[in-house]
């Protein structure tokens, strides 16, 4: 049994056909991450929800092996309007547009430092408008691969990296929320979850912006 969970949470991380869009499509889904062996018990797996003015934070189901709403989701806004250095950003964007994998491995470091760096590389994310609508997408997946390996051992160093990306989206003015799971691979239950998300309360007048993309439903990854 213990195999058969392992082998099917495998087959949905590499599911990667299923994926479209770069991640400036609201509520993207993550991104797929390593083969994952039938002897591995625990796995950390991540996802990143935003959206234009609110965002809700996804969870873990064990059923499905994906992330997904819950029934009655907390919406929060972001809290700040720093404008990031201009020039970091367009720098940033021109290098997400071009070479989005060597764009990734600066935003991990220019994320992990905090600050205005975080900031414009954040901010560079979500703004960046390149030719190809995967170029965003494929930058930050580079960065998130390069933090999480999937060791559960490295659940603090993950958590840490996620806890500067959402204080800097949070500046910025771009709502977001990580999330990560400590899953059993016997199980695929979670066994530890953690939350990073914008600070400001969702305004009851307005709608949430909360939408899943249509892969949603078919896929689930270490992100």
């Amino acid at each position: 049994m213990k195999a058969t969970f392992a082998l099917a949470l495998a087959c949905l991380l590499l599911a990667d056909g299923a994926l479209a869009g770069g991640l400036l499509k609201k509520y993207q889904p993550p991104r797929q991450g390593r083969r994952l062996a039938a002897s591995d018990e625990l796995l950390v797996i991540t996802t990143v929800a935003f959206g234009d003015n609110v965002v809700a934070c996804k969870v873990w189901d064990p059923d499905t092996m994906t992330w997904d709403w819950p029934s009655n989701p907390t919406e929060f806004t972001a809290a700040g309007k720093a404008q990031p250095p201009a020039a970091d950003v367009k720098k940033l964007s021109s290098l997400i547009c071009s070479d989005p994998e060597a764009a990734g491995d600066q935003i991990r470091t220019a994320v992990q430092a905090g600050g205005s760096q975080a900031q414009a590389a954040v901010y560079a994310i979500f703004t960046a408008d390149c030719p190809s609508e995967d170029a965003a997408s494929e930058a930050y997946g580079a960065a998130i691969d390069a933090v999480n390996s999937g060791d559960p051992d490295k659940v603090d160093a993950v958590s840490s990296w996620f806890t500067n990306f959402a204080k800097a989206a949070d500046e910025v003015g771009i709502p977001v929320c990580m999330s990560l799971a400590v899953v059993d691979t016997s199980t695929a239950e979670p066994k530890e979850t953690r939350d990073f998300h914008a600070t400001g309360p969702a305004p009851a007048a307005k709608k949430s912006s909360r939408k899943a993309s249509p892969a949603a439903s078919k896929t689930a990854g270490r992100r």
